[in-house]
């Protein structure tokens, strides 16, 4: 249904060339390459084969004759993905919205609790490979420092473990929650309280807006170690990599970067 759309709206608009945004949901494993009659150009944003070689290749539609070339978030694939199909694949650039709201209402509750405490920001889908559980083992191993856990929580995808943390830590002294969509305003005005913004999640090889926030707001960014986010940190400075799985390494990264 959704390559005919495309094609309806291609002939009806007369349209030379699409460039897909959301290029990975038109990436299938299989079947057959769809008959476009237009050139359209991918943004392939998870090529998870490229950098886990255990995941399946995507890549097959990418050769197709109506595509000139695509484009890739993670600069390190792009040159093996070029190889993979034959055709010229460029680096996109990770765009950020910078705009920050007034002062939420709840953020002089976050002052008054974190006290003299360095603000780790923790933001994004609450769910298991944002590393919630290893986030929650970090905050009770440093009572020291204090987290802003902010975005939509996705409970039932969790383990029983992870979800029996999640409500145990909820009267946490050191863990203020925000479990909604936040807007990106807001959100950012949560990134101008961090001191540190923690991304260092579990099997995540793509690029991700927490290093694009990292550099709007200059803040250090700490990543897992392997993949696409632990490059950027190093060439670009933004902040440092650990073992998402060990608490003892993601604590302490933490000390290095505050």
């Amino acid at each position: 249904a959704k390559w005919r759309w495309l094609s309806s709206l291609a002939i009806r608009e007369q349209i030379d060339a699409m460039l897909l945004l959301d290029g990975d949901s038109y990436l299938h494993e299989r079947g057959r390459v769809p008959p476009l009659p237009c050139r359209w150009i991918p943004l392939v944003m998870h090529p998870r084969f490229l950098r886990i070689p255990s995941q399946p290749d995507t890549s097959r539609y990418l050769r197709s004759e109506t595509v000139p070339f695509a484009y890739v978030l993670d600069e390190g694939i792009r040159p093996g993905l070029e190889r993979h199909i034959g055709k010229p694949v460029y680096k996109f650039p990770d765009l950020s919205n910078a705009s920050v709201a007034c002062r939420p209402d709840w953020a002089s509750e976050i002052k008054r609790r974190r006290r003299d405490r360095k603000v780790v920001g923790v933001f994004g889908a609450v769910n298991a490979h944002k590393n919630i559980g290893g986030v929650l083992a970090l905050a009770s191993a440093r009572q020291d420092l204090f987290f802003v856990i902010a975005g939509i929580p996705f409970l039932h995808k969790l383990s029983l473990a992870e979800r029996q943390a999640v409500r145990s830590a909820m009267t946490s002294q050191n863990i203020f929650w925000v479990l909604r969509e936040v807007p990106d305003a807001e959100l950012n005005y949560l990134h101008t309280l961090s001191d540190i913004l923690f991304a260092a999640y579990l099997q995540f090889p793509h690029s991700a807006n927490r290093l694009t926030k990292s550099a709007d707001f200059g803040k250090p960014v700490v990543v897992s170690r392997g993949f696409y986010m632990e490059e950027v940190v190093n060439n670009y400075g933004l902040g440092v990599s650990c073992d998402p799985t060990s608490v003892a390494s993601m604590s302490a990264v933490s000390v290095l970067v505050i």
